[in-house]
């Protein structure tokens, strides 16, 4: 569970901006392609990281997810500070890409942690699990921003740069919370082995 909602966690930072991507344009007076990027960054981590993953899965699944866990709330917070202070968007991109850097670390771990911590009839429902955490991060990701930013907010600037701010800070305590209990909580293996593959 606490891998899931780390793993939901990233996905729902990625999709941030998807659904009000025209206004935070307007609002920051930024291209299209620059807010629309916030996701391409995801993807493209994922290809470059995906290899490195690998074999720091190898070395500790419980460093490498604490390790992810503290970089993605810092990430979130970065984003919330860069834009808070600045009002500059591409700063926000900094935050952005720590938490894309280190998705791909919990993304390719699914089936390596069903594998220590379930049993052989749980491992199949555990590994689906685990790959549905993106696709409800996303859905997360792309219900939340409208909440917060409407279309209004291309006429009145000032009041729209308030808005992100508040759903940036929003956003960074889901995503803190999200990722606590990994920071804190999280074990290499369980204490009795759920079988012998694990």
């Amino acid at each position: 569970m606490l891998y899931a909602l780390s793993l939901t966690s990233t996905a729902f930072a990625m999709m941030n901006f998807s659904p009000v991507s025209k206004t935070i344009a307007e609002i920051y007076m930024v291209d299209d392609i620059l807010v629309n990027a916030c996701v391409l960054i995801f993807l493209i981590s994922f290809i470059v990281m995906n290899f490195v993953t690998v074999q720091a899965l190898e070395y500790s699944v419980a460093k490498t997810f604490k390790l992810c866990a503290f970089m993605i709330i810092l990430g979130a917070w970065v984003r919330y500070a860069a834009i808070m202070m600045t009002g500059n968007f591409y700063l926000l991109m900094i935050g952005q890409g720590l938490i894309a850097i280190f998705q791909p670390f919990l993304g390719n771990a699914a089936s390596k942690v069903a594998t220590s911590w379930f049993a052989d009839d749980e491992r199949a429902i555990a590994t689906t699990i685990g790959s549905l955490s993106i696709p409800l991060g996303c859905i997360m990701g792309m219900v939340t921003g409208p909440f917060f930013i409407s279309d209004r907010d291309k006429v009145h600037h000032a009041e729209g740069k308030e808005h992100v701010n508040s759903y940036m800070m929003i956003s960074a305590i889901i995503i803190t919370i999200m990722n606590v209990g990994v920071l804190l909580f999280f074990e290499e293996r369980p204490k009795i082995y759920p079988s012998k593959a694990a």
